[in-house]
Parts: C-alpha cells; sequence; structure tokens
C-alpha cells in the first residue's frame, strides 16, 4: 500500500522551485560550501582561536529555511551543526566513542532549550568543544609514542571504568611489567599509574561539565572506589572540588 504524502508531488516540486529561487535571490547558495568547508576545517585542524575569533561574525541562517517556527528552525541547525561538526572532528582524529557521546550530550541539552539565544549559544560552546578535543587528540598523536605504548593507553582509556593494574596492562601489550613500567614513563613523562588517574579525571571532568550526574555515581563510574578517593584525585589533578568545578562550568556552559 502506497504511502500517502503530506503534499502531492506537483505541490512539493512547486515549493522546491520556489524555495531555491528565493535562495538564489537572496545570495543564500553563492558560496555556502565553500565557506562551510572552511569553517569545518577549523573543526577538523583543532584551530580554537581561529574559531573563536570569527564565531561572532558568524550569522544564523546559513542553512536555509527549514521550519516557519524560528526556535524550531534553530533547532533543525543546530543538529545538522553537530552532525557535520562531530565528523570533521573524527576526520580530524578525535576518538569515534568521543565524538558522538559528545554529540548526543549537546542534542540532549539543547533539546531542553527555551529560545533562540540559548541554541546561540550552545552551538558556539558545542563548536569550540570538538575543536579543543580535537586539538588534544592531535598532540596526543604527534608525540609519536612507541606501538607497544600507543596501545597501552588505547587500553587505559578504553577501561577507565574498571580495574587497570600495571601487570594486566603490560600483558596487554605483550611486555614484562617492569620493562613496559620504565618504557611507559620515558615516553609518556609519567607512570600509568599517574597517566590512569590523570585520565581519569578527565573523563570526570567532561562528566561533571555535560551531565547531571551525581558526584557519587561520576566518582564510580570513573573507576574511583570511594568518593573521599575521587575528590582527593580530582583536588590534586585540578586543584579544585569536584562540587566546585561542577558550579564553576555546568552552570555557566549552560
Amino acid at each position: 500500500m502506497e504511502r500517502k504524502m503530506f503534499v502531492s508531488r506537483e505541490d512539493f516540486s512547486r515549493a522546491f522551485n520556489m524555495s531555491l529561487h528565493e535562495a538564489n535571490k537572496e545570495g543564500r547558495t553563492h558560496s555556502r560550501y565553500k565557506k562551510e568547508k572552511q569553517f569545518n576545517g577549523m573543526i577538523k585542524n583543532g584551530e580554537v582561536e581561529k574559531l573563536e575569533s570569527i564565531l561572532d561574525d558568524v550569522t544564523n541562517g546559513n542553512i536555509g529555511r527549514m521550519s516557519k517556527n524560528p526556535l524550531r528552525q534553530q533547532m533543525y541547525e543546530f543538529v545538522v551543526g553537530v552532525s557535520v561538526a562531530t565528523r570533521y572532528a573524527m576526520d580530524g582524529g578525535l576518538a569515534e566513542d568521543m565524538a558522538y557521546t559528545l554529540s548526543d550530550l549537546y542534542i540532549q541539552q539543547a533539546d531542553v532549550c527555551i529560545s533562540t539565544e540559548e541554541i546561540w549559544k550552545l552551538y558556539r560552546l558545542m563548536v569550540l568543544d570538538f575543536a579543543k578535543l580535537v586539538a588534544e587528540a592531535r598532540n596526543t598523536i604527534e608525540k609519536r609514542y612507541s606501538p607497544e605504548v600507543d596501545r597501552a593507553m588505547d587500553y587505559i582509556l578504553m577501561n577507565l571504568h574498571g580495574e587497570i593494574g600495571l601487570e594486566d596492562v603490560a600483558d596487554k601489550v605483550g611486555l614484562s611489567k617492569s620493562y613496559f613500567s620504565t618504557k611507559f614513563k620515558q615516553e609518556v613523562g609519567e607512570s600509568v599509574t599517574e597517566f590512569t588517574l590523570r585520565s581519569r579525571v578527565k573523563e570526570a571532568e567532561r562528566l561533571l561539565q555535560y551531565s547531571d550526574f551525581s558526584l557519587a555515581d561520576i566518582g564510580q563510574y570513573v573507576g574511583f572506589s570511594s568518593q573521599s578517593h575521587f575528590a582527593n584525585v580530582f583536588q590534586k589533578y585540578t586543584g579544585t572540588s569536584p562540587g566546585k568545578f561542577r558550579k564553576t562550568y555546568f552552570k555557566s556552559s549552560w
């Protein structure tokens, strides 16, 4: 059974031609693709400062009209922007799981925005966030660790939510515990334990900033056995407590 369309094919064709004519008349199609590639290329390259310098000059409505409702139009533009930014960020070296998680979190946040201004502010934060994470990922890649250390770091980052022992990591990369420990510290500049704790704290920072999970849940999720251990380690690496960090960055970001 053929699904009934909301409009006839003739009406759709007429609306398409009219929209295309209006877009050309208003100059919305000229050089748009080139500008979009340049803009998203900055995300791909992790060029945070360049993006910061031009974001205030970026105007809304570059995508084209998708709704007569201003808030819904802005939401559609936001979802398109997040989807494109996610793919450019992955092309730039950002890990797939991290990129998609950030994309989902931003779309969830946009879903509760009640004004076009809120969505635009969120879009600006999203673009800069992706660019910063790409820059961090590229910085790590450019250090050119040995294959064993590179695999060890990947293993640690993929298992932050559970127990990570030096012997387990060394076994995963096929090296003896003592040799691997020395090699890791020489290349990374910190021990496996320090790298693991710092990575747990970074993951906790993202959750504190972009989720509404409780401090206890976040501490447990990133692998800390107790709330006090989580608070002490977080304080050591950030200079502040998890609660103060959330109060500062979660409130100001959204």
